[in-house]
């Protein structure tokens, strides 16, 4: 088989008639398309190509090779445009925890919507580890340091983990260790984090029972009704922090994590590109401010 730029070179050419012509479509020199057909012919063995006042005409056998030729390349491109359509259309997929979805990505979804309107978006919030290294989704939000193996990561936002209720249930006064590990929790389904935090300040883990698993959103709203202590991110509770409505319990849990952005090593579908892209502006937006 000769090379599939012998191929490209010949056919630009029995179709332009010129070799100028072919050489800029392909952004080579007409030397180099000159040396490409010579090399197809030789390995043919036949001449494809004549003089023809100031342009080329083909032989018998170079229109033979030249149909077939535009016939081939007609079909390779069908089928490489059916290929990127069918990848351009499968849905970008985001999984990320519900908290994360709830107070970060959900406020600027419009936003994300608005500047890809073409594309299908598909939001996994789920506390569930889903495996983005073996494309169970093509972009992911992790908590942690960004040592993930066998994926690439983005930094986010940089935060830690605070206990935080509302004044109406602790009042303002530090809590003894007792009194904290006596409280009610709330936290994510498969969430470790209030066991952590209760060990760090030197309280026993509480019972079982006092530990009741709900979504963010959902989490959140108790624990500002005084229903409930709840391990989070200190940034999607600063502003509740600041207007009064919670109060800090116990601080600087997992100091130096953040929230990253993570998806497969390698090349990545355009639409994919594009939202993480999106993601790291609106990162970088967030911490500008």
């Amino acid at each position: 088989m000769p090379p599939l730029a012998s191929l490209r070179a010949f056919e630009a050419v029995a179709r332009l008639g010129q070799v100028a012509a072919a050489a800029q479509e392909l952004s080579v020199t007409p030397g180099a398309i000159t040396q490409h057909v010579r090399r197809l012919e030789e390995h043919l063995g036949t001449p494809l190509t004549q003089k023809d006042g100031r342009g080329i005409a083909v032989t018998e056998a170079g229109a033979k090779l030249a149909l077939g030729l535009r016939r081939g390349f007609a079909e390779l491109r069908e089928a490489v445009d059916a290929v990127s359509e069918a990848v351009s259309a499968k849905p970008v997929t985001i999984t990320t925890t519900p908290t994360f979805a709830t107070y970060w990505l959900m406020p600027r979804f419009a936003a994300l919507r608005a500047a890809f309107p073409e594309l299908n978006l598909a939001v996994l919030p789920t506390p569930a580890l889903v495996n983005v290294a073996n494309g169970e989704a093509d972009l992911g939000v992790r908590f942690g340091v960004g040592d993930w193996p066998e994926l690439t990561s983005h930094k986010l936002i940089d935060t830690g983990y605070i206990a935080v209720a509302a004044p109406s249930l602790v009042g303002q006064g530090e809590l003894t260790v007792e009194e904290l590990s006596n409280l009610p929790w709330f936290a994510e389904a498969g969430s470790a984090e209030v066991e952590r935090i209760l060990a760090q300040s030197g309280a026993p883990f509480c019972k079982p029972s006092q530990v009741t698993s709900l979504p963010a959103n959902l989490a959140i709203e108790a624990v500002r009704r005084g229903e409930g202590a709840l391990v989070a991110a200190d940034v999607f509770v600063q502003e509740d922090i600041a207007a009064g409505r919670l109060r800090v319990v116990s601080t600087a849990l997992r100091a130096g994590t953040a929230y990253h952005l993570i998806h497969q090593q390698g090349p990545l579908r355009a639409p994919v590109r594009a939202v993480r892209d999106w993601f790291l502006r609106e990162a970088k937006k967030k911490a500008e401010h």
